[in-house]
């Protein structure tokens, strides 16, 4: 099965003819394994710039190849080929979303994000030779060692 052109293009239309202010901060992508990478500066990017963003995603057999020459750009989220795009537009839609104010919550940020996280016990023995710790500053109790840990290790990763 193979998604045909003229619904799509239709709907594409209908979004172009919107005012000129909001075609400047429309962007229209089409999702393929042949496409651009897509990375987090393009997330942080898109985010900020963009009031609207159009995915045009296949199923199964694909698109009718005629539909990326109305998309702005072809974009791809790695090296492999999924099922559908859905997964892929997620993606997409989770990167971008994060960087939103008030999505995540009032300070969320990159940075708080990314950094090694812990839960209990303190110390797990996946065997009785070995023993893994959570990093001792973490349960320190200090709240500026921690702040610091945290954000020396988000700019590692």
């Amino acid at each position: 099965m193979v998604l045909k052109i003229e619904p799509i293009f239709k709907a594409i239309r209908e979004v172009r003819s919107k005012k000129l202010e909001e075609k400047k901060r429309t962007k229209i992508i089409f999702l393929s394994p042949r496409g651009k990478k897509f990375i987090q500066k393009i997330a942080q990017r898109w985010a900020k710039e963009l009031k609207q963003l159009v995915i045009i995603s296949g199923r199964y057999e694909g698109i009718d190849e005629r539909v990326k020459k109305l998309a702005d750009e072809t974009i791809s989220v790695g090296d492999f080929i999924t099922l559908g795009g859905e997964v892929p537009a997620m993606a997409i839609i989770e990167a971008m979303a994060r960087l939103i104010p008030g999505v995540v919550g009032k300070k969320a940020s990159i940075e708080k994000l990314d950094f090694p996280q812990y839960t209990r016990p303190e110390i797990f023995s996946p065997q009785k030779s070995a023993k893994w710790a959570v990093p001792r500053v973490l349960v320190s109790g200090n709240h500026k060692k921690i702040s610091e840990w945290r954000k020396k290790h988000s700019k590692k990763i």
